[in-house]
């Protein structure tokens, strides 16, 4: 059977579209996950708030008891889950790296959704100051990674001890999450 991985949503407002706001799935995440045969669940806010932060900050609005227990439903549909990138956070995605992580459920979090991460675990992260290199590729930026652990399930998947990445993302602090 195809595992089922759940892809959080992300929301954007184009301006020069009337201020209409958007939830937006990367097509390329979407494609990799198929690619490698997963089945994709788009997994969208549940939540009757139109507008969302447009920043990489934290949102301070608490989602009540019945928008928690929606994401829940879908989250424990998927086999796995992927927070993506982009250049907003939003409360919804903190709250789904926490369950994640404490209900044992595969999340991987890209770029922002990897600040998500750090948030939703009790940590900080801050936005970048040079925004206008977000999504936009640059070896300059480009760093080598060693994966330490040789009987990591990311090993296995990368069957290799070194890789490149490319990274804006500054990580401030990083606290354990308390039970």
């Amino acid at each position: 059977m195809k595992p089922i991985i759940g892809i959080i949503s992300k929301n954007i407002t184009i301006e020069e579209f009337y201020n209409w706001s958007w939830q937006r799935i990367s097509n390329d995440v979407r494609y990799s996950v198929n690619k490698n045969g997963g089945i994709v669940l788009g997994i969208l806010p549940q939540t009757l708030r139109k507008t969302f932060n447009q920043e990489d900050e934290s949102e301070k609005i608490e989602l009540s008891s019945e928008e928690i227990s929606d994401l829940i439903m879908l989250i424990k549909k998927c086999d796995g889950i992927i927070l993506q990138g982009g250049i907003s956070s939003h409360n919804y995605e903190e709250f789904i790296a926490k369950y994640c992580y404490e209900n044992n459920i595969p999340l991987l979090g890209i770029c922002a959704g990897y600040n998500n991460i750090i948030r939703g675990l009790g940590g900080t992260a801050e936005k970048i100051q040079n925004v206008d290199i977000h999504d936009r590729p640059n070896l300059q930026y480009a760093h080598k990674c060693q994966i330490i652990d040789k009987n990591s399930l990311f090993y296995k998947i990368l069957k290799s001890d070194e890789f490149d990445v490319i990274a804006f993302i500054h990580m401030l602090e990083q606290k354990s999450p308390s039970n």
